[in-house]
């Protein structure tokens, strides 16, 4: 964590070093975090969404479907000539020091194009390009591809076709996608059911307890707690907040969390302690920061990428600021990166976040969403960024039209 007896100007350049990775073997800095502000329904969702598909399609059009299966892709329905176009993804990315570009167009019935080059120096290089069913095959992907574009589906991605093959560059890319974990706490079944894997060990139960004392929400150990609940009864009569089920010994047997809490005497005094059920007990901060920490902690064991809309949801901007500082510090994250949106305008300071981090999402009368940096817009040494981002000097607030309230509710707005 940054120091609060730095100087100013010694802040920012641990900022500088401590909030990007240099990758010496190809010359490339990359931010470990981003964080995306915008008005509500200004497209930052869409983002997260545009994002989530695009790492599913890649891992699994290849695995299921049929040819005639429609491809779950959702066109810009604002503009009459979008709705027909294909919609188009594209990726930069890093694999063991070499840079890769993947990218595909696509509409609801097939694949339109598909290209993947790389940069084993300076310069990119094709891999392969395909428009259609006709397929352009570089010699140096040659041996990996295999003729599998005979086998390449309309509706699949070759890529993903060529990595169920075996393919080295192929799997390396699926690979990286596969690693990107999409936090989304409002459409869980259970807040606990990410901790579940976890907890299923007293030596990573005891480590992740000991992790949250950090966060202070009064939790002083975890427990799992296992229920025979019918013998080979239907899913269906599972009680809503017992979702962890497995068959053992002829048996439905569930599992539930719970959270000890310790009890003190009017002197203070530790007495005894108490258990809680995390799902129906725990507040819903509680919940939201146990659902999203073991993604969190695998992130920055393992690496890959965490993407979480609306991180500062139901948590206090203190805490937000420690998750986020968890990925800055260098001593605790070498190789995973943040992405987040966010209404916490308090996180932007550049105590922070370097200018590269900060990224807006604007929407215009057409209803289309433009995603820039801070660091496309020319501020002032001495800038405040949460100040002049609520005064509208960035973009990407709301309109707040109250002449509608005072003409048909007779009052003056605040």
């Amino acid at each position: 964590m940054l120091s609060t007896n730095l100087g100013s100007e010694e802040k920012l350049k641990r900022i500088d070093e401590e909030n990007v990775y240099n990758c010496k073997s190809s010359g490339i800095s990359l931010v470990k975090s981003a964080a995306i502000y915008g008005a509500n329904a200004s497209g930052k969702s869409n983002i997260i969404k545009a994002m989530r598909f695009m790492r599913d399609f890649v891992i699994n059009s290849s695995r299921t479907g049929q040819n005639l299966d429609i491809i779950p892709v959702e066109p810009f329905l604002l503009d009459v000539e979008s709705t027909s176009n294909p919609s188009g993804f594209e990726v930069i990315i890093l694999i063991d020091g070499t840079r890769y570009r993947y990218g595909f167009e696509l509409d609801s019935e097939k694949i339109h194009s598909e290209w993947l080059y790389y940069v084993p120096k300076n310069r990119e290089f094709k891999l392969f390009i395909r428009e259609g069913d006709k397929f352009d095959i570089s010699e140096k992907f040659k041996r990996e591809a295999k003729d599998l574009q005979e086998l390449t589906r309309p509706n699949a991605l070759f890529l993903s076709v060529i990595a169920q093959f075996n393919g080295i560059i192929s799997g390396g890319v699926t690979k990286w996608f596969s690693q990107i974990m999409f936090i989304d706490y409002r459409h869980q079944p259970s807040f606990s059911q990410p901790l579940r894997p976890i907890l299923r060990s007293d030596e990573n139960r005891k480590a992740f307890a000991e992790f949250l004392q950090v966060f202070d929400v009064g939790i002083s150990d975890l427990k799992v707690e296992e229920t025979n609940v019918f013998d080979r009864p239907e899913l269906s009569s599972v009680p809503n907040n017992i979702r962890d089920v497995v068959v053992k010994n002829n048996l439905l047997t569930a599992h539930t969390i719970k959270t000890v809490h310790d009890v003190y005497d009017s002197n203070g005094n530790l007495v005894s302690n108490i258990e809680f059920d995390l799902d129906t007990h725990e507040s819903d901060g509680t919940k939201k920061l146990y659902s999203i920490l073991p993604s969190l902690m695998t992130a920055l064991v393992r690496g890959g990428v965490v993407v979480i809309d609306e991180l500062d949801s139901r948590l206090h901007p203190l805490l937000t600021e420690k998750l986020i500082n968890l990925f800055h510090t260098g001593s605790v994250n070498e190789i995973a990166q943040l992405i987040f949106t966010t209404h916490d305008t308090n996180l932007l300071r550049k105590e922070n976040f370097r200018r590269d981090q900060i990224w807006f999402v604007e929407k215009t009368q057409k209803g289309v969403s433009t995603l820039y940096s801070l660091a496309e817009i020319q501020t002032r040494n001495d800038a405040n960024y949460e100040k002049d981002y609520l005064k509208g000097r960035y973009g990407a607030i709301p309109f707040l039209n109250t002449s509608i309230i005072e003409e048909h509710l007779g009052v003056k707005s605040v």
